[in-house]
């Protein structure tokens, strides 16, 4: 079973490589050209936000309800982050396996 702070640390590791994008409007602009490979929306992000993210998909791609807004912008080294894009396809590959594995004892 994969952790919480074993995929936080991946999503770092991610960022660090170059191949994340952060925040609605830099995630929707992704997924308007077709760069974004897998989105995780944090569970805290209002669902006026989800709306418009889900609004912008055209075409299937994994996404996940997946920590904090918070917990995701320091695993960024960023301000807080309700939304993410991981724009390789590989990295997305792997990271889908460890929110697929992953058990979230707090639901």
């Amino acid at each position: 079973m994969t952790s919480k702070e074993d995929i936080l640390k991946f999503i770092g590791l991610i960022k660090r490589a170059g191949k994340t994008c952060a925040g609605k409007d830099s995630v929707v602009g992704a997924m308007y050209k077709g760069n974004a490979a897998l989105l995780i929306i944090s569970k805290d992000t209002s669902g006026n936000t989800v709306s418009k993210i889900l609004d912008a998909v055209e075409y299937e791609i994994p996404m996940y309800r997946f920590s904090t807004m918070e917990e995701l912008g320091h695993a960024l080294g960023e301000p807080p982050r309700g939304v993410i894009a991981i724009t390789d396809k590989g990295f997305a590959a792997a990271l889908d396996k460890k929110l697929t594995d992953y058990v979230d004892e707090e639901d």
